[in-house]
């Protein structure tokens, strides 16, 4: 009798053993593949919610799979949302999103060193840091459904070479591809209306990327440090501080549609811009707007222009000032002691 006591208590250690053991190597291969938060079920690979009755959001993996299939459906229930965090940090190298995927949530790829390429052709929707810190990441594919890049979503994805931005996106957010050091080409579809602050900032390969007519806006520092960009064109286009800052390659700057104003630090910094013809019917050059532009050598300033900020050309030591006797220029070049040239 006890023998058979004995037996079965050892088949009942044996058996929460195992349950432990299992529940331990369960939990590993979730943080192997980073587990993300809330609605783990145990009987599929993927821990997941319910967000409607015909959408699934995933949250995290448990298969610890160098390059994850996402599946179109679990349990019968169609997958539309890729999580918050649901993969950040992983060690994946890639990861296969179904065409039924329309959300990929703030930060669900950040900080996913090791990834290489994304396809969000179904996509549209982007949140947040999405694939921040993604510094591997060298190919991504957008589609025409997208509608919305949130803040960051690319930040410090420093070996993204190109980018094409679809006709269905009207904004570019703050920060979308600020640190992509190896930008080359960023191609902007008719429809864009806004390219946010810092968008671009630091893209120090991009070149000379050519800006939609359906353009209203560019935010403060937008590409500030782009040190590729040779040619910049101001239109009809409310601009923020220091556009183009510290574009050292800069050396060419035309003027287009009905330009009234020269923002505060839109060029300073410019060092390669030797020459700046400002057209008839601006009416304002914004503070420190030339400031070190130490290789501009001659400014054309109209007579329309009736307001010089402070530090506008400080620095720009062999500049000569080309403009109409008793304007406003005039006064600011003798004011600073700048060479003076009277033109009629």
């Amino acid at each position: 009798m006890r023998s058979k006591k004995n037996n079965h208590a050892l088949r009942r250690v044996i058996r929460l053993t195992v349950a432990a053991l299992l529940a331990v190597v369960g939990a590993l291969c979730i943080v192997g593949c980073n587990s993300g938060k809330g609605g783990a079920r145990s009987e599929t690979d993927w821990a997941y919610e319910i967000v409607s009755d015909s959408g699934i959001r995933v949250t995290g993996c448990r298969s610890g799979e160098d390059v994850p299939v996402i599946p179109e459906t679990i349990d019968g229930v169609t997958v539309t949302v890729i999580g918050s965090e649901a993969f950040a940090g992983g060690k994946i190298s890639g990861v296969r999103l179904p065409g039924t995927v329309r959300t990929v949530e703030d930060s669900a790829f950040a900080n996913c060193a090791s990834l290489k390429e994304i396809d969000m052709s179904s996509v549209a929707v982007i949140g947040k840091q999405a694939f921040s810190g993604c510094t591997s990441l060298k190919t991504v594919k957008l589609g025409e459904e997208l509608n919305e890049i949130g803040a960051g979503a690319f930040e410090g994805c420093e070996k993204l070479t190109a980018i094409v931005i679809p006709s269905s996106v009207r904004v570019i957010p703050e920060r979308a591809f600020s640190g992509c050091k190896s930008l080359t080409e960023a191609t902007f579809s008719d429809g864009i209306a806004e390219i946010g602050a810092y968008a671009f900032s630091d893209c120090a390969m991009l070149r000379d990327p050519v800006l939609p007519v359906s353009l209203e806006s560019i935010g403060e520092f937008a590409f500030l440090s782009c040190q590729s960009i040779e040619i910049a064109e101001v239109g009809n286009v409310k601009y923020g501080r220091g556009v183009w800052m510290d574009c050292r390659r800069l050396k060419n700057v035309t003027f287009a549609g009905n330009t009234d104003e020269i923002g505060d630090y839109l060029f300073a910094g410019c060092v390669s811009l030797t020459k700046i013809s400002i057209p008839s019917g601006v009416t304002s050059i914004g503070e420190s707007s030339f400031r070190l532009c130490t290789g501009l050598k001659r400014a054309e300033i109209p007579s329309t222009v009736s307001n010089i900020g402070r530090n506008a050309f400080s620095g720009c030591d062999s500049l000569v000032i080309a403009a109409p006797e008793l304007s406003a220029a005039q006064r600011y070049a003798v004011s600073f002691g700048i060479k003076y040239e009277k033109v009629s």
